[in-house]
Formats: C-alpha cells, structure tokens, sequence
C-alpha cells in the first residue's frame, strides 16, 4: 500500500471518471437525436439535421453537467458529513452516554492516533439493524465515518475494529474522492431518467386535435427518455461495481496489516454471510452503494465481490505479511512508535497511510493514561478547548493572570476548569501533548462557526501572550487552524507556482528543520545537506539563519506546497525527514513539527520514535 501513489492513482481515476461520462453523454445525445428523429417522423433516410443535433446537444449537455456539476459541489462543500446525512446517520456526540457509541468513538480514536489522520468525524445509522459501514470525504483531513446500528450491536470489538480498519484503508487510498465524482457523474445522468418519469406520469394535455393521442405521444416520449436515462445509469453502475469490487479486496488487505488481526475484518465478513445481513432500508443507499462495508441494495450487479471470496483472501494475504513482518522485525529495535520498519527517510515515507499494530497499541497506551476529567473535558464541545489553553500557560509563572487578561472577567467558569487542568499537565510525560491536541478536535467541530472562531482567535491570543511563538505552538495552531477554520481556504489560489517559489518554500521549510533539535552548527549543516540532497527540486540552496526565517509564513508555504501533486509531496517529506533523522535521533519538538507539517500536506504522518538513537 503507497499512500502518494494510491492519491495519485485516484486522480487519475478521477480523470477517467470524466472521460466516460463524456462518452456516455454523447450516447444519450445520439439516442435523444433519434428518438427526435423518429418522433418527428423526419423522412425516411435523411438523419443529419445539424440544427437539431445541436440544440439536442446544448440540451442535454446543460441538464446533465448541469445536474453532475450541482451534485459535486454539493458533495464536495457539505464533505463527508453531507453524505452521511443522505444515509440518515447522525452524528454522534463526544459526549455520548451510549456504552457502544462510546466503544465506536474509543475505536476511531485509535486508528487515527496511531496513523496520524486527523480524528474524523463518526456517524451513526440508527435505523438500520444490517452490518455495514462506510467512510466518506473530499480529502483524508474532512473525512468522516459512518456505521450502521447493526456494526455496534453485532460485532465484538475486534470484529468492530477491523471493518474502521478497512474504513481508513478508503480514507488513505484516495477512494472517498473517486467515490464523490462518481457519485456526481451520475446524477447528472440519472436528471435525464427523471424528466423521462415526470412526462409519463402526466395525466391531461390539451390539445385541438385529440388530447389521448398527444398524451399518449407525450408518455411514449417520456418512456424513451426514461429508458435512455437508464441506460446510462446502468452503465454507470458497471464502472462502479468494477472499480467498488477491486477496492475492497485492498481494503480488506489493509485491514489485516494495520490490526495484525485477521480474525477481527473475517469475523465480521463471517457474520455478515447471509445473504441480507448487509443490506440496508434507506432509499438513498442506491447511490452511495459503492462506498459501503458490503453489498447495500439488492440487485442483479454487485458493487462487491463475494463474501467467501472476500473471506478466502484474507488469510493468505496475512500470512505473507506476518513473514514480512518477522523476518523485519528481526533486523530493527523493537519500539511502540517504530516496530517493524527501519527509520529512515524511505521507511517514514512509506509508513504514511499505513496503521501498524505497534502504533495502535501506543494510541491504547496513551489513552489509557488519561484522566476521567480530562477524558470528559476532551469528549465535550465546550470544555475541549479548556485543555488547549491549560496546555499553552502551563509553563507560566502566574497562568491565572494570563488567562485573565486573555480571557477576560466574563469567562470566568472557563479559567477555573483551564486552571485544574494545570497539575496532571505539569506531571504527564510531553509526548502526550500534540495528541491531546488531536484528541479534542472532533469535540470542538462540534462547536457553531462563530465558536470555533472564538476558540481559535482567544488560542492564538495565549500563543503570542509571551511575545513569541514556539515550535510546539505553531504545531498546535497549524494543525487547530487546518481542522477549524472552515471559512479559509487552505489550499492555496489555483495559480501555478514557479519552480523559483517551489524552491525558495522548500528552502526556508529545510532550514527551520535543519535547526530545530540540533546541538552544534556542524550537525545543523549536516541535517540541510541530508535534506536538500533528497529535495524534489534540484537548485542553489542555502541555510538561512534562524533570524532570517519567518515562523509566520511557514502555514502559507505549506498551503502552496499543498498544491502541488502527492508525487512531489513524498518527496518532499522524505527530505523533511532526513533533516530530522541526520543526527541519529528523534528530539519530541522535531516529531511534532513533522506531524503539522504532514497534517498541512495533507500527508498523515504516524507517531515517530523520540529520544531514542537510531
């Protein structure tokens, strides 16, 4: 599994997504052009009549793009959440007293822990007693995942944690977005369809001469045009079945090599065998159909390959990857963070949309170590972002007087629950702190517009208290900005950058790690060399003085880098990481850094070894 090649690929999909819906309307132009011809009972003979090819052409071509364009907006605005809402999911709450909705939460918190994807967020279908599941978003970093009540109340947790393993598979694979354009294309195809179904459903038409004739004409039509619309909603469906069935073995694979657990997705896939055990009762699950667990809706064309065959795969695949795994293992340091692969710059490059074991077992861990208060601080929409402010006053002489005059007199109930928050943070080991940050996210997204903006304008506020930044704050506040700020695009505009730009972005990226965690100049210069050698881009470069980088500009070049194809980012991040690695360990403030700047990239990257020589 390559996570850059896997969005590539799904780019590219995307591309040919756009070429079969061009192939397919210009099938439904030429059959309305003849349906025209005959309903016009033009001579016999004479079918080239330009004026009416083309405004058949302009016709259908406006109500389809019309009807896909609309549908991929919509989708593509509303992200992962929109689709859940077709489904009749609902969202559910940090705050849920539900033991399996909490057993669901606990689950997803894992797996995006120990992959480093942003926590997304979690829906349930409460009316449907069927086993299946779906993950959904325009990008990794929007994602969100859906199960149905029947996942909850029929599968153990392993069983439970293999079918969200397979979920985040999708998220990593660059399905979700493959999965929206096609849920778009044919839309646009099925308006055709439905105008066809609206015209015979009339029931008077006047006319001088003989109203039964013109409705019976009007519904003949109407029936054409139905059946025309599904035909290309059919073969639609063929590019979705073959591109759905191939994407879940894959997915099934990758299951069993981030849980080292094929017993969990095959139990699963074991129980729901029967031939309705996945099927569900929303009407709307025809058109989401590819993205399920299973096999959604009734129908001659599955969108999935067999249950058995599914099951028969899973084994083998994971006997090969336990001897992989072994004979790997021997070879390297056992660690929670690292176990199984080499660090180097190739090996970390690699781990990126891969879930290991190793590191769901130190997401466990670290949960495991949390408090009840700060638990429930991090699972409620106004008190998550207490814990980031006790985080960013912890090391101040007097926090009290800070947060006063940060917060001001009203907040009140605010500074009191920040304040208890101090003495577990001063004695809880530091590695703790960014997934902290992480783990309260989906609980604040919960929060209104205006409140997110207010969370994110008073953290900042602390951040500059002191009159400077750290790289910890900027960690927290690139990847805070990132999940919160709905309303900026942090994609930067879709005008082409220079190579010139590229270059001096990446320069001043490479000089910032190349400083951070090192203790003289000759391993600064060292770490710049190992960086710019791995580079994407060849050039002069220079290590800029720490005075002459500009911490406040770094989010905005890695907006542009965000632009640039995943090819070019992985890359890019195997150079970030040899910056890092140069030394021969791993100081906490350099694995941080490596997270924000992988979350801006739009580059999950897992937790990484630290304090230990390589």
């Amino acid at each position: 599994m390559d996570f850059f090649k896997d969005q590539e690929r799904a780019r590219t999909n995307s591309k040919l997504l756009v070429v079969l819906f061009i192939v397919a309307v210009c099938m439904i132009i030429a059959s309305i052009y003849l349906l025209f011809l005959v309903a016009f009972a033009y001579e016999s003979g004479n079918y080239w009549h330009p004026k009416l090819l083309f405004w058949v052409s302009a016709g259908t071509l406006l109500l389809v793009s019309s009807g896909s364009l609309y549908k991929i907006s919509q989708l593509t605005t509303g992200g992962g959440s929109a689709v859940a809402e077709a489904m009749g999911a609902r969202l559910v709450q940090r705050e849920t007293t539900d033991l399996l909705e909490q057993r669901l939460l606990n689950v997803v918190d894992e797996m995006a822990i120990a992959s480093g994807i942003s926590v997304p967020k979690v829906y349930v279908m409460d009316d449907e007693t069927a086993i299946n599941a779906f993950a959904a978003g325009s990008r990794p970093s929007e994602a969100v995942v859906a199960v149905t009540r029947g996942c909850l109340e029929q599968l153990s947790r392993d069983e439970l944690q293999g079918v969200i393993g397979h979920e985040f598979s999708h998220i990593f694979n660059g399905d979700m977005r493959l999965n929206l354009r096609l849920m778009g294309i044919l839309h646009g195809i099925l308006i055709i369809a439905l105008i066809g179904r609206v015209m015979m459903r009339v029931r008077t038409v006047r006319s001088r001469n003989n109203d039964a004739r013109a409705q019976i004409a009007l519904i003949s039509f109407g029936l054409a045009l139905f059946i025309i619309g599904y035909i290309g909603i059919f073969f639609g469906n063929l590019i979705k079945s073959a591109v759905s069935r191939q994407r879940e073995f894959l997915a099934d694979a990758a299951a069993v090599q981030f849980t080292r657990n094929p017993h969990g997705i095959a139990g699963a896939l074991k129980k729901i065998a029967g031939i309705d055990a996945t099927l569900l009762k929303t009407p709307n699950a025809e058109q989401a159909s590819h993205m399920f667990f299973g096999q959604a809706v009734a129908g001659f064309m599955a969108t999935h390959p067999p249950i058995q065959e599914r099951i028969a795969r899973i084994d083998p695949a994971f006997r090969a990857l336990q001897k992989s795994t072994a004979q790997t293992a021997s070879t390297t340091s056992a660690h929670p963070a690292a176990a199984g692969f080499a660090i180097t710059p190739e090996a970390i490059r690699d781990s990126i949309g891969v879930v290991d074991q190793a590191h769901i077992d130190y997401a466990q861990q670290l949960i495991a170590q949390l408090p009840e208060n700060i638990e429930t601080a991090l699972h409620s929409p106004q008190q998550a972002a207490q814990v980031i402010y006790a985080l960013l006053i912890v090391h101040e002489s007097d926090p009290q007087a800070v947060l006063l005059a940060t917060l001001g007199n009203q907040q009140s109930d605010t500074i009191k629950h920040t304040l208890a928050h101090l003495p577990w943070l001063k004695q809880c080991s530091r590695t703790l702190w960014l997934p902290l940050v992480e783990l309260a996210l989906p609980a604040m997204r919960e929060l209104s517009l205006t409140e997110r903006e207010q969370v994110l304008k008073q953290t900042e506020a602390l951040v500059r208290a002191d009159g400077k930044v750290s790289l910890f704050e900027f960690a927290l506040l690139a990847i805070m900005e990132y999940q919160l700020d709905s309303k900026k695009n942090h994609r930067s505009s879709g005008k082409q950058l220079s190579v010139r730009a590229i270059q001096a972005d990446m320069n001043l990226l490479l000089s910032l790690l190349a400083h951070v965690g090192k203790k003289n100049r000759q391993q600064i210069e060292q770490a710049f060399a190992a960086a710019t050698a791995l580079a994407p881009l060849d050039g002069a470069w220079q290590l800029l003085e720490p005075k002459n980088i500009n911490l406040k500009l770094l989010a905005t070049i890695l907006n542009r880098l965000n632009t640039l194809k995943y090819s070019f980012k992985a890359k890019l991040i195997q150079a970030c990481t040899a910056a890092i690695l140069s030394n021969g360990e791993v100081a906490l403030v350099e694995a941080e850094l490596l997270r924000a700047i992988g979350a801006r990239l739009e580059c999950p990257v897992p937790p990484l070894l630290v304090g230990q020589s390589l």
